[in-house]
């Protein structure tokens, strides 16, 4: 297989600007007040469970047997608190509607016991979703899940499950069987590169079959992804080219950042590039081409020059000791482009700091520029973007693994 190299208190304080991107608008956050949870968050995902227009978050933990649903509204805090049962040993959330009834449904994996756990949102007279969940159904699963993406892989009715399974270099597509009857027990498994450690899907060829991309980890000294295209069936076709990343990359977002109306594919890198504590974001570009006068994706990628990701400097301009442990893309600043945003553990000396969110705006033509910091004494753990006030703009919301708090981080125009 080829493969192709990438280029290497209790409110937050408002770092001073770093950086502004040329023209475009300034990117500014006001963050809300935290809301505690039990357990250490470690999992963070964003979807309208209750279909008001308003997104809400999704808070797991791998140490308790519960997820923690804040729905967004058109306040600047959570509006309410759910919580739904769960399996042990948390690894990752997924919404979808599982059982085609117009309603969401949530699907876990649990590393430990090697299983995916699933509830049905409940639905009401007039096809109203309360955003509230019936019975708690578990099912085993070969291997040991890591993460899990839901979506029509197959042609039946409802979404179907794909599971990345550590230590077997594969995925595995679990088909729908309908009729609330949850998944087949035995799957159609693609293989991917060495111990994937994350999975995303997108339709990157437009053909209307989701396709799959898994971050692995057994890659020296620096990591790759692989891509898969869906062919329906729960099948998969991958490309003879592998995609080299960076060092310890951790984490993957999915965004048109060039505005093609094809995805692209970002890959957070938690190694250090230099010792003076740089890190990157490595850029992956859907290429296209021209084809009886429409635009098609070919199958392939084009590689950018990596976003550059730095600690900020401490006392007597010594970088701080931080690593980037998420990303989340989206429009920050009204401006059209895709903007992005990383989490970051890290001690500033002399300061109660124990991490921050850095905030880049996008040109929209794969160059970011860093307009911003966001510090906590939280010590961010999981990250994710969503709408929670339905402004029109992308919000933030981070988890802190120190104070076990959820926070938003409103994003506002800049007078």
């Amino acid at each position: 297989m080829r493969q192709n190299s990438v280029a290497l208190g209790s409110l937050f304080a408002v770092a001073a600007l770093v950086g502004v991107a040329g023209a475009q608008p300034t990117i500014s956050f006001f963050p809300g007040t935290p809301y505690t949870v039990t357990h250490t968050p470690l999992v963070v995902t964003v979807a309208d469970v209750n279909k008001d227009g308003f997104d809400d978050a999704l808070v797991g933990s791998s140490a308790s047997q519960r997820v923690t649903i804040l729905t967004g509204g058109p306040t600047e805090n959570f509006t309410s608190v759910l919580t739904v049962g769960t399996a042990n040993s948390l690894r990752s959330i997924s919404v979808d509607d599982i059982n085609a009834d117009g309603c969401p449904d949530i699907l876990t994996t649990h590393f430990g016991p090697s299983q995916i756990a699933y509830s049905f949102g409940d639905r009401l007279i007039g096809n109203v979703c309360p955003g509230t969940f019936g019975a708690l159904k578990i099912q085993n699963v070969s291997g040991r899940p890591v993460g899990a993406v839901l979506g029509a892989f197959d042609v039946g009715t409802g979404a179907d499950v794909v599971t990345a399974i550590r230590g077997t270099n594969h995925v595995t597509c679990l088909k729908n069987r309908g009729a609330n009857q949850g998944f087949g027990s035995s799957g159609t498994s693609a293989g991917v590169g060495r111990r994937p450690i994350r999975i995303a899907s997108a339709d990157f060829n437009r053909d209307g079959n989701p396709d799959l991309v898994t971050v692995n980890s057994i890659t020296r000294p620096v990591r790759d992804v692989s891509i898969l295209f869906g062919k329906g069936a729960c099948g998969f076709t991958q490309p003879a080219d592998a995609y080299v990343v960076g060092a310890k990359a951790s984490a993957v977002a999915i965004t048109d950042f060039n505005k093609d109306g094809f995805p692209d594919i970002m890959v957070l890198n938690a190694g250090r590039a230099t010792r003076g504590g740089d890190f990157s974001v490595s850029l992956l570009q859907n290429r296209t081409e021209i084809q009886a006068g429409k635009v098609v994706a070919t199958g392939g990628f084009d590689q950018l020059p990596a976003v550059r990701v730095q600690c900020p400097l401490g006392r007597r301009g010594i970088p701080a000791r931080c690593t980037p442990v998420a990303l989340a893309a989206g429009d920050f600043n009204g401006d059209g482009l895709t903007d992005l945003a990383i989490a970051m553990r890290g001690v500033v000396r002399g300061s109660s700091t124990r991490g921050m969110v850095q905030y880049y705006a996008g040109a929209g033509d794969g160059r970011f520029e860093q307009q911003g910091r966001l510090t906590t004494p939280g010590r961010p753990t999981a990250l994710a973007a969503g709408d929670f006030n339905n402004d029109g703009l992308t919000d933030l919301v981070v988890t802190e693994g120190i104070t076990h708090t959820v926070r938003l981080l409103f994003a506002t125009l800049a007078p």
